[in-house]
């Protein structure tokens, strides 16, 4: 089956145990309060929390992002805040019942879509575009949606082209580029080319999608998991500094760089020994 990126989010959070936990939280009503903060837990932001009010015994759920009645709230800081800016009277209590994981959802997709970014040029997207010669034109512009990085492959119906010889690239002002031919041709013609990838722009999104092979997969999971495991290396640091000696069975700054190192080590080697091969002409 197709890659997505929910599969490699998979990948990733079964690697690093990133499984959810539950977690609750209360806030008791005092007349004045409209934001308060969530307890300390990356909190999922994948719709799976849920808010309740008790008032003078009546239980009602309250949803996110409702003006009138509902809340909002900033996954990255974990302040909540009511969207109608009505505090809950005294004596009112609001129940809430969410999902936590040691890397929110929003960070390992977001760890993914920036591995595509990192492993550009040695990894690229190929699109396609069929052109239509008349015999005497030579220069046909490509297509602007995405910036064309070179030709991957040129063919006129079962013949490919030889770059230099048949074909070269113009690049022009911003994203504009353009194929020059130097024998015009007459009919259909094919024409596929290497861009930057673009983002994952949602979870069933493959990687075919994007113009990319398979064999991405491996190296867009050990990227996710090298940088999740970076971002918990500042804050150990800060940590060690006032606490000498860590809890017994807890992973040392040492363990933690290790591992991280671990995860960047496969990466490279998977970028050395799956990357693509560079195309043909690049835009000059």
């Amino acid at each position: 089956m197709p890659t997505t990126l929910r599969n490699i989010m998979d990948d990733v959070n079964d690697e690093l145990q990133n499984s959810a936990d539950l977690g609750t939280a209360q806030v008791n009503g005092d007349g004045q309060t409209v934001r308060f903060h969530m307890p300390d837990h990356y909190i999922d932001d994948d719709g799976s929390m849920k808010a309740y009010k008790v008032i003078a015994g009546v239980t009602t759920e309250i949803t996110e992002h409702n003006v009138s009645t509902g809340w909002e709230m900033d996954y990255a800081s974990s302040w909540l805040s009511w969207l109608s800016a009505t505090p809950l009277p005294v004596g009112g209590v609001a129940y809430f019942t969410y999902k936590y994981r040691n890397w929110p959802l929003s960070q390992v997709r977001s760890k993914v879509n920036a591995g595509l970014r990192y492993i550009y040029p040695s990894f690229y997207a190929v699109r396609t575009a069929t052109l239509t010669g008349d015999g005497s034109t030579t220069d046909f512009a490509l297509p602007t949606t995405v910036p064309v990085a070179g030709i991957v492959e040129v063919t006129d119906g079962a013949t490919r082209l030889s770059p230099f010889r048949d074909y070269r690239v113009r690049r022009g002002g911003l994203e504009a580029a353009t194929l020059r031919l130097y024998s015009p041709p007459a009919g259909t013609f094919t024409v596929a080319y290497a861009t930057r990838p673009e983002s994952f722009t949602a979870d069933d999104t493959t990687l075919a999608t994007l113009g990319l092979p398979e064999r991405v997969r491996d190296v867009l999971f050990y990227y996710a998991c090298w940088t999740l495991l970076n971002q918990k290396l500042g804050p150990r640091v800060r940590t060690d500094t006032v606490t000498p000696l860590a809890g017994e069975g807890m992973a040392t700054y040492r363990d933690q760089l290790q591992t991280s190192q671990y995860y960047k080590m496969l990466l490279d080697i998977e970028v050395r020994s799956k990357r693509m091969r560079s195309y043909a002409v690049r835009g000059v």
